[in-house]
């Protein structure tokens, strides 16, 4: 497949899961999914990577890491294409459809948040009360904050 049908394949599954209930740990399309789990089903559903057992983890686990914890997860499927702060002016980032984006959320000193471009900025996310489009350069939990952007191995690779 093409980089651009692989993108594209990404947003339209992701799209899917629109309006899905906002449920820690949650893996069932229409159910309920976290942020975190929400990215890994969208992978899985793709085969951009195996299934994938997140443990136990609870609301707030980011505030007690030592270390990038959700960025480990994901630089094991990915490979970063890159950092900046997303500012309400930011919509000339060079980010393609199905890139994923991470962010600094709640004040976080680690990445505890991810969605998945749709259109720059225009992005898809799971927050309370559902998995919802937002844009990034507007919304509380992405504007002015750090960001990091990442591609799918097998988008990187694909001919």
């Amino acid at each position: 497949m093409s980089e651009q049908t692989i993108r594209t394949a990404i947003v339209d599954e992701a799209l899917t899961w629109l309006r899905t209930p906002y449920l820690l740990r949650g893996r069932v399309k229409g159910a309920g999914c976290d942020c975190g789990s929400f990215l890994m089903c969208v992978a899985v559903a793709l085969g951009l990577m195996g299934d994938a057992e997140l443990g136990v983890y609870h609301s707030d686990c980011w505030m007690n890491w030592t270390s990038e914890e959700y960025l480990k997860k994901v630089l094991a499927v990915t490979a970063k294409v890159l950092e900046s702060i997303s500012y309400r002016t930011g919509a000339g980032f060079p980010l393609a459809p199905g890139t994923l984006v991470l962010t600094r959320a709640a004040g976080s000193k680690y990445f505890n948040h991810g969605g998945i471009v749709v259109k720059w900025p225009q992005i898809i996310h799971a927050v309370v009360p559902c998995v919802e489009l937002a844009d990034a350069t507007t919304h509380h939990l992405w504007t002015y904050k750090t960001i990091a952007a990442f591609d799918f191995k097998r988008v990187i690779d694909a001919p």
